[in-house]
């Protein structure tokens, strides 16, 4: 079983075709990329998440000329007071302030089939979420819940509306609301934190995303805001995770240039001093150079992965979605680094395992442990009984490996001998030696011996998001680079 599968598509064109054939789990799975899409919808598309490029539909450019805007129901402070109270992600889209030569591009899934005029019928979306099985979406306009019903080909079911995990009801003063069971009641409102930077971001903005991401000790927070162009900025307070992970971004992307790549003069990153990064793109006015862009930067950049399996825990969790920088031919990963690959017996199978030898080094892994070119790896036990999540309660042992002088969690199963998969092996020169952090619970070199830099596809980067079987966010997980 491949450790590692693509994500789904979530380019504009690709989020347009997944509302079509929205069902349950998908959503559920997608609700925290769906808020976040409608407004940075192209930003998501230039991080590759996923497989296929926008096509001629996703051209951005200055909206025609048209008929008034429908006046919304509500002010956006009131909207922010009524979410649910555990609300992490807030957006709101003024359709006149998207710079879309075609709304219905965006949002338009459906509307030639049910008849509706999108532009017209459409003023603000407003979105919350609070967890991937608690979000809201209020259409404020004209549509009527007949009209949102066509378009996400929804179902009667016992009086209700729904469209998988979705219902569909009217709001009172007018507009649809569209929302999981959980949320679709008027809440406590969003901490007024999270509600003062959206007014703020919609002070410069007429499409804003902002979201409370992370452990309550170790908050990420992000903004995303849509003019001429997009910007996404997102910040660590007091810590370092963020400004890391944009530095890493950075040096991918000028390596990726320095490499001759091109369509990719469209993307900015810079520092945003002291706990953050701020990532800019530049909105195409023609679909050709829209649709490089995008893809020169899955190849070249950055691509985001989920992981289905464990064989990786605890550093990497089943549930968790990654963004990995692409590492050309493996000039940039060494001894210790988390690394996707093409499988060695299947190339359309990805896995993701810890670089631990490379070419020329021998390694030995036997009851004494872990030695590279006769030198003892040191480990120490962490914790004697530690449970991953997913695992139905197995215990294992948490150790810590300093490897090169880096430190990284593993685990060991109790009555699994290391005899069992003793490996006495010479790395061949360009190639690299991986195993799984999960040692007992791994498919890795062990079993399939020494990957070749060329099948490296790039180095694990950050947890943008994860969820677990139940669909909850592990909002904890989220920001935590990959070490």
């Amino acid at each position: 079983m491949p450790t590692y599968d693509p994500e789904e598509s979530w380019s504009r064109g690709g989020l347009t075709r997944r509302i079509e054939a929205i069902r349950a789990r998908r959503i559920v799975r997608g609700s925290f990329l769906v808020a976040s899409a409608l407004a940075a919808g192209y930003l998501l598309a230039l991080a590759g998440c996923g497989g296929s490029t926008p096509g001629p539909s996703a051209a951005i450019g200055p909206s025609p000329a048209g008929p008034a805007e429908p006046q919304p129901a509500e002010d956006r402070r009131t909207f922010a007071e009524r979410v649910p109270a555990r609300t992490r992600l807030l957006a709101q889209i003024e359709l006149k302030a998207l710079p879309a030569a075609d709304v219905s591009a965006v949002i338009g899934w459906g509307a030639a089939r049910c008849g509706v005029d999108i532009e017209r019928s459409i003023s603000r979306v407003q979105i919350a979420v609070a967890e991937p099985s608690e979000i809201r979406a209020d259409i404020l306009g004209s549509l009527t819940i007949e009209d949102v019903g066509c378009l996400l080909e929804a179902e009667q079911d016992g009086g209700r509306l729904r469209a998988g995990p979705l219902e569909i009801v009217p709001l009172p003063h007018g507009g649809v609301r569209v929302a999981t069971p959980g949320a679709l009641a008027d809440g406590p409102g969003a901490k007024e934190a999270l509600a003062r930077r959206l007014d703020e971001a919609l002070s410069r903005s007429g499409a804003a995303v902002v979201a409370d991401l992370g452990a309550a000790s170790a908050p990420i927070e992000l903004v995303a805001t849509v003019t001429d162009h997009l910007e996404a900025r997102l910040s660590s307070p007091g810590r370092s995770d963020a400004s890391l992970a944009g530095t890493r971004l950075g040096e991918a992307l000028a390596t990726a240039r320095q490499g001759g790549a091109a369509g990719l003069e469209a993307l900015e990153v810079a520092a945003a001093p002291p706990d953050g990064f701020v990532m800019r793109v530049e909105i195409a006015t023609d679909p050709a150079r829209a649709a490089g862009t995008a893809l020169a930067v899955r190849r070249h950049v950055i691509e985001s992965f989920k992981v289905p399996s464990g064989s990786m825990s605890p550093t990497v969790i089943p549930g968790d979605h990654l963004f990995v920088l692409k590492d050309k031919r493996g000039e940039r990963a060494g001894r210790g680094d988390v690394v996707v690959f093409r499988s060695p017996a299947n190339p359309s199978q990805r896995f993701i395992k810890r670089i631990i030898a490379t070419g020329g080094d021998r390694v030995q892994i036997d009851d004494r442990g872990l030695r590279i070119n006769g030198r003892q790896v040191p480990s120490e036990l962490v914790g004697a009984e530690h449970r991953i999540s997913g695992d139905d309660g197995q215990i294992h042992e948490l150790w810590q490996e300093t490897l090169d002088g880096r430190r990284y969690p593993i685990l060991r199963t109790p009555g699994v001998p290391a005899s069992s998969a003793a490996i006495d092996a010479t790395v061949p020169r360009g190639s690299v030696y991986v195993i799984g952090d999960n040692r007992d619970n791994s498919h890795d070199s062990r079993h399939f011996g020494p990957v070749s830099v060329e099948a490296i596809e790039g180095v694990a980067a950050v947890i943008y998001f994860s969820i677990d079987a139940k669909g909850l966010g592990r909002w904890e997980r989220t920001g935590l680079a990959v070490r």
